[in-house]
């Protein structure tokens, strides 16, 4: 498969407890469990956290953005569009993961910058194929 970088970071901003314990759950079943992954269950605290990151440089940044699209707080696509705002974000991949298949939120997405949009299906094993291959993709070294 691919090597990831040595110490991956994943910021995976999701209100959904199920959700977020289920990407755990594949990542400790796919061997990777070393991952940190920094979760945000509310889009103001996720936004809040990006701010503080564009401006500290000494700050390692994370190896890609896991984001829902309907969270408390903030919507996804503003936390997108905000984080595209700073220089220091414009190489950031930032995956959506949403269960709307709406044109509409896919275009948006798109527009405010993601890398990817997937649309979770409701067949766990695809899913999880799905996500794991995505993260080795925008981890693995360059």
């Amino acid at each position: 498969m691919y090597e990831l970088s040595s110490v991956v970071k994943i910021i995976l901003i999701e209100d959904n407890p199920g959700d977020v314990r289920l990407i755990q759950e594949m990542l400790g079943q796919n061997g990777l469990s070393d991952i940190h992954l920094h979760v945000f269950t509310h889009g103001k605290a996720a936004w809040e956290y990006m701010e503080v990151l564009a401006i500290r440089m000494e700050e390692a940044l994370p190896d890609l953005v896991l984001l829902d699209l309907h969270l408390p707080g903030r919507d996804g696509i503003e936390i997108l569009h905000h984080i595209r705002e700073y220089k220091r974000f414009q190489t950031l991949p930032v995956v959506v993961i949403s269960s709307s298949p709406l044109d509409e939120n896919i275009q948006q997405a798109y527009l405010n910058g993601a890398n990817c949009y997937l649309i979770k299906p409701m067949d766990l094993p695809e899913y999880e194929h799905i996500l794991i291959h995505c993260i080795h993709f925008f981890t693995r070294k360059r």
